[in-house]
This record gives C-alpha cells, sequence and structure tokens, in this order.
C-alpha cells in the first residue's frame, strides 16, 4: 500500500520530474574524469580544461595548498597544483566536489545513511581499493559508482518533500529493510530513483544497472555480467563504509564479512586488512574536501579491524 494520496503512477511521475531539476555534473567535471584515464592526455591538457571552470580551479588550488600536503611552497596555478596532486587525484576531486556542493546541504534526519556525503565517499574509498585487487582496469568506474549509488536518495527527498521526511522520522527503529519500505509507502525506493537519475545523466546501463539492484539481489540476477561483477563490489562497499561512519553495531560487521565471503571468497582477515587500507585513503580524501575528521570516519585507534570482525561474527553466534 502506498501512501495516503500518492498511487503508483503518481510516485513514478513525481519521481522523473525531480531527476529533470536536479542538476547533471557539469560537461567539465566529466570531461576532467574522463581525460585523467586517458593516457593521451597531457598536463597541459588537463590544466585548460580545469582553468575552465573558475569554482574548479579554485578548489584544486585550494587542496594543493592544504595542510594535508604539507608543502613549503604557496601554490597558485593550477599547473603547479595538477603536479603536486597527480592525475587520479584529480579525477577523483572532480566528481567529489560536484556531489558536496550540490547534494551535501540537504538534511535528511532519520536516514539509514548518517552524513549522506562522507558515507557517499566513504563507499566510494572502499568500492576503489577492492576495485584495485581485482580488477584494477575499473577502478575509476567503482569509485564513481560507490559516490553516486545513494543519490536516489536526494531525488526522493525532492519528488516527495514533507513526505518523505515524515517517513524517514517513522520508519527510525523498524526491522524492515529501508527500501521496501519505501516501495511499500511510495511505490518505489531510493535505488530505483537513482538508477533514473544516473541514466539521465548518461551513465553506462551496468552501472545504473547495478545501483538499482545494491539493496535488491533479484534485480541483480537478471542484470548482464559486467552490471553483476558492480553489484558485488558496491554492496560489500556500500556495508563497509558504514563502520567508517561509527556504526559498528555486530550485525554490519557480520554482514560485511558475509558479503566478502560469498562475492570475493575472501576471509574475514582479508577483509579487514582491506578495511585497514581503504581507512587512511578515507581520512585524507575527507581532509581534501574540507570535512572534519572526527565527523566523517568513525575513529578506530590502531586499525584491528580483523579483531572487530572476528569478535563480531563469535558474538552473534
Amino acid at each position: 500500500m502506498t501512501l495516503s494520496g500518492v498511487d503508483s503512477a503518481d510516485a513514478f511521475d513525481r519521481i522523473l520530474d525531480s531527476v529533470r531539476q536536479l542538476p547533471s555534473p557539469p560537461m567539465i567535471c566529466m570531461a576532467v574524469a574522463e581525460a585523467t584515464q586517458s593516457d593521451l592526455t597531457t598536463l597541459s591538457l588537463l590544466q585548460r580544461l580545469i582553468e575552465s571552470d573558475i569554482a574548479l580551479s579554485g578548489r584544486v588550488v585550494q587542496v594543493a595548498n592544504s595542510a594535508f600536503f604539507g608543502i613549503a611552497e604557496t601554490v597558485t596555478s593550477v599547473r603547479r597544483a595538477i603536479t603536486l596532486l597527480g592525475f587520479a587525484t584529480v579525477r577523483r576531486l572532480a566528481l567529489a566536489f560536484f556531489y558536496n556542493e550540490e547534494f551535501g546541504r540537504i538534511e535528511l534526519p532519520g536516514l539509514p545513511y548518517p552524513q549522506l556525503p562522507q558515507y557517499a565517499l566513504a563507499s566510494s574509498v572502499l568500492a576503489e581499493t577492492i576495485a584495485e585487487l581485482i580488477e584494477p582496469e575499473f577502478t575509476a568506474d567503482y569509485a564513481t559508482l560507490g559516490l553516486l549509488h545513494e543519490s536516489g536518495v536526494i531525488v526522493m527527498a525532492m519528488a516527495f518533500g514533507s513526505q518523505y521526511r515524515q517517513f524517514l522520522q517513522s520508519f527510525q527503529g523498524s526491522q524492515q529493510p529501508f527500501w521496501q519500505g519505501e516501495s511499500e509507502t511510495f511505490g518505489i525506493n531510493h535505488a530505483l530513483a537513482g538508477q533514473l537519475l544516473l541514466s539521465r545523466w548518461k551513465l553506462p546501463a551496468p552501472f545504473t544497472h547495478a545501483v538499482a539492484a545494491h539493496h535488491d539481489p533479484e534485480l541483480a540476477e537478471v542484470a548482464d555480467p559486467l552490471a553483476r561483477r558492480f553489484w558485488r563490489v558496491l554492496t560489500l562497499a556500500h556495508t563497509g563504509a558504514l563502520l567508517f561512519l561509527g556504526q559498528c553495531q555486530a550485525d554490519v560487521f557480520v554482514l560485511a564479512s558475509e558479503l566478502a565471503r560469498r562475492h570475493l571468497n575472501w576471509t574475514a582477515q582479508r577483509l579487514g586488512e582491506v578495511l585497514e587500507m581503504a581507512e587512511p585513503i578515507c581520512r585524507e580524501r575527507t581532509i581534501m574536501l574540507g570535512t572534519p575528521t572526527d565527523q566523517a570516519v568513525g575513529t578506530l585507534t590502531g586499525g584491528g579491524w580483523t579483531g572487530k570482525i572476528r569478535a563480531a561474527s563469535a558474538a552473534c553466534k
């Protein structure tokens, strides 16, 4: 049953209207992302691309001057900033800047994903770290997938306004999966809304199918092989990201461990090693984006993720 006054056809129309209203990533962000993945791109070409956008130019120079890099000199040019940061870092920053600027101001109390921009960043880092170990040729794709996979939450908030916020408040404490509650209430859920948004942004079909299925294994089963590979990594990354945001309940550890075993044939120890690899990268990225680290990444002194996973598994037996 859907929310009073919202039938399924009306819900879909509202979602489509919201998708049309949300801004697409600026062409410059997409151009930078593509250019930094090409072996043919020169420093001068990338410099010209970034300098064509004043806001992006300023952010890149700002990051190069951040305390994280500890550079003695003051960076005043885009060219010098690119040289210091490297192509890979510039690629990650371009889409992350867009996401933070457009979606970071929206507050949705009661959302299961705390601090949405930071959660998206943590998911992106984990997906990228996993990809570097299993499919390095798709590292950039997995990083983008992790960053954008929960964008449908914003679409739902725009489409249903106060009704969605009331749903979030009333749903707190429910044992039902969040996406199922959305489907029953509105006739659509944030994963499907995200697929519509990213399709409008002209991201490839395997990518958008993975987003649609990231809570629903049945949808993943009917997707093409590449979409299923994206989906396997994404489900693990977005679950593991909750740990970085301080949601260290035993059931989250156990679920992450089970996903790692089922999808990647990884032991709990291997998953713990990957989390320990990803955590400092996540901290580094939050500093680059100007997010206070104590708000963005859960604190776990000296790593210890493997021990935490084992302890949680034992507690749940």
